[in-house]
């Protein structure tokens, strides 16, 4: 039996959970200015959805005022799809005053840029109020979507009606296994790189543990992107740049550079030093991109 899958791109903007609002900010800079480029330069990417909620548009343009037109010109064409909140809210204990005002404002809001997704989208409130249904219908929604608070075993479907306490129904989808649910279908090929990876960093320690009475040291470097022949022949121009976006020292790594590090492990100066892992990548590990830079280049190039 054939089924059709529908996949839509969308963003899941955790303002404040993950990291700090700065370093948001940041992120924001560089994620929804790709979303803007890939929308007018790419005709086979058609849409991307921003997460349902009209904030972070507030936070992007307070940065980069000269996208205004643009994010306006891709709503209106149905590209960029935004709100209709204006943050993501709880729908739990959060009053009922300030999830009716944070949609009201979030409408508001969104119809300066030319309209908004008439879609009570909420994938990661940590419950649901018996009233919500109430307030969907008051604001002219009809279709929810959203995740927590029903358990699996509680509905016998995905898709049904939901009855709120004052009788009025919506139509709901509740995602089933989360927002993401994409991360339950395993890339077989990653999962064996992870390991092996992680694999040769216990086994340094390990080994440094059983054999530090002998007086032998191990220790492991963990090379970067290097600059070998063989990865410049045959690395794309594109992938590279954007590799180097996310490595803070900007440049690939030289074979010296990783034999620099091989060779300090293997001197008396690393005499004291037994079961270390030694990233040598530029500072990829650290897996913040170096937007900060980005941010502050446009600043001066837009003056």
């Amino acid at each position: 039996m054939k089924r059709k899958v529908h996949v839509v791109p969308h963003s899941h903007w955790d303002r404040e959970w993950y990291f700090t609002t700065s370093r948001s900010k940041v992120y924001l800079m560089k994620d929804l200015k790709d979303v803007l480029d890939t929308l007018e330069s790419n005709p086979d990417f058609k849409y991307f959805m921003v997460d349902a909620q009209g904030s972070l548009l507030d936070d992007y343009i307070k940065w980069m005022p000269q996208d205004k037109d643009r994010i306006t010109k891709l709503v209106k064409e149905k590209k960029l799809v935004i709100g209709p909140w204006y943050t993501q809210t709880d729908q739990l204990v959060i009053s009922g005053e300030s999830i009716v005002r944070n949609m009201y404002y979030g409408m508001k809001r969104c119809e300066t840029f030319g309209g908004y997704m008439n879609v009570g989208y909420v994938p990661d409130s940590f419950g649901q109020s018996g009233n919500m249904p109430q307030i969907y219908k008051e604001f002219g929604i009809e279709d929810t979507l959203f995740w927590r608070g029903v358990s699996d075993d509680m509905v016998n479907h995905t898709d049904y009606n939901w009855r709120g306490d004052d009788g009025s129904v919506v139509f709901t989808t509740q995602i089933p296994f989360g927002y993401y649910i994409g991360g339950n279908i395993p890339d077989i090929s990653r999962i064996g790189y992870g390991v092996s990876k992680a694999s040769v960093n216990n086994i340094t320690q390990q080994m440094a543990m059983q054999y530090g009475k002998h007086n032998i040291r191990v220790n492991a470097v963990l090379p970067g992107l290097t600059a070998t022949d063989a990865a410049i022949d045959n690395m794309p121009e594109d992938f590279r740049k954007s590799f180097l976006s996310h490595v803070p020292l900007g440049r690939m790594g030289t074979p010296e550079d990783i034999a620099n590090a091989v060779y300090f492990f293997a001197s008396d100066k690393s005499a004291y030093i037994t079961g270390s892992v030694l990233e040598v990548s530029g500072g990829y590990h650290l897996g913040t991109p170096q937007y900060a830079d980005f941010v502050g280049r446009k600043a001066v190039e837009d003056k």
